[in-house]
């Protein structure tokens, strides 16, 4: 990238006197490059992506024009300007228009060697329970240019899980997300990865809805086509309902109740480690533990069919409230 501004420089230059200068530190990049690139090893796995693609990450030069002072009428009759040799170029213009992925599903007892580099190199998603997958979101973050735009193929366990916080504060709270859509544990792939597509732009969130949509019924999706049925099915999400401690993806009703639930009392496990300080010593990060979900944890339309077969089946089945 240096060097392309460099040799963009020399090209430019309106003043010779600086030419035998910009070429000096045009030949000292060059041999910087060169060594480099012998003590890379053959066998040597990294990946840097801004020297594999440079024409990407390259700075943009910025054109700063200025009335050269010996011909003021001249240039103002030409509309035309000197560049001025010491422009900065454009830092923040590199980077891909887009990026598509679909991150490994590798849980975190696989790559315990691996954390404490992730943990410095990712710090602001980074948690000691995060699959891998958590970690190719901040890297896209870094890789996209600004308004460039992120699509992933990945599991939706980072929505809800506790070692997913720090992700859903740095991209769902703070990045313009576009579209989430959730297919639960439907069986898109032969295994069951829990998958959900995500659309976001690498910007600010400020004022953009999000679009989400529950996937419950596959081949009617597929029938339907997937756009038409997501486009049916999904739920604007405004910008306030993000933030830390916020619904985040939760339609409007629940999303009061919620919002009515936090208001009326302290969380549970605020109220236990009050309750319980000498016994209660880390966060309470467990949810509903049933050891077969199936059983416990059913749909609306199971509920529905209970009730109507059983009427007291009604005071044994209650909603589950989720939210991000």
């Amino acid at each position: 990238m240096e060097l392309a501004v460099k040799e963009e420089d020399i090209a430019r230059a309106r003043n010779p006197t600086i030419i035998p200068q910009l070429k000096k530190q045009t030949n000292k990049i060059r041999k910087e490059l060169e060594s480099y690139e012998v003590s890379i090893e053959e066998d040597d796995p990294s990946f840097d992506w801004a020297v594999e693609f440079a024409e990407v990450f390259t700075p943009t030069p910025r054109e700063q024009w200025r009335i050269d002072g010996l011909h003021p009428l001249l240039n103002d009759f030409k509309r035309q300007g000197t560049l001025v040799e010491e422009a900065k170029p454009n830092i923040d213009a590199g980077g891909f228009d887009i990026i598509v992925a679909n991150p490994p599903y590798i849980q975190m007892a696989l790559f315990k060697e691996a954390k404490p580099t992730l943990r410095r190199n990712f710090p602001a998603v980074h948690s000691d329970r995060a699959d891998l997958y958590v970690y190719f979101y901040d890297r896209t973050l870094q890789l996209l240019k600004k308004g460039g735009v992120g699509t992933f193929v990945s599991s939706n366990k980072w929505l809800r899980a506790g070692y997913g916080e720090n992700l859903r504060q740095h991209l769902l709270d703070n990045q313009a997300v576009h579209l989430i859509v959730d297919f639960g544990d439907l069986p898109v792939f032969k295994a069951s990865a829990y998958p959900a597509i995500f659309i976001w732009q690498n910007q600010p969130r400020n004022g953009t809805t999000t679009y989400w949509a529950e996937v419950t019924d596959l081949d009617l999706c597929y029938r339907e086509g997937v756009l038409e049925h997501i486009t049916r099915i999904s739920h604007s999400i405004p910008a306030a309902q993000f933030g830390k401690d916020k619904p985040r993806l939760a339609v409007s009703h629940t999303a009061n109740r919620r919002s009515q639930m936090d208001s009326s009392g302290s969380r549970l496990d605020t109220y236990l480690r009050e309750r319980l300080r000498d016994s209660v010593r880390e966060t309470i990060g467990r949810g509903i533990v049933t050891g077969l979900n199936e059983a416990f944890i059913i749909d609306q339309a199971t509920r529905e069919n209970l009730i109507r077969r059983d009427a007291k089946s009604a005071e044994t089945n209650h909603v589950d409230l989720e939210g991000g």
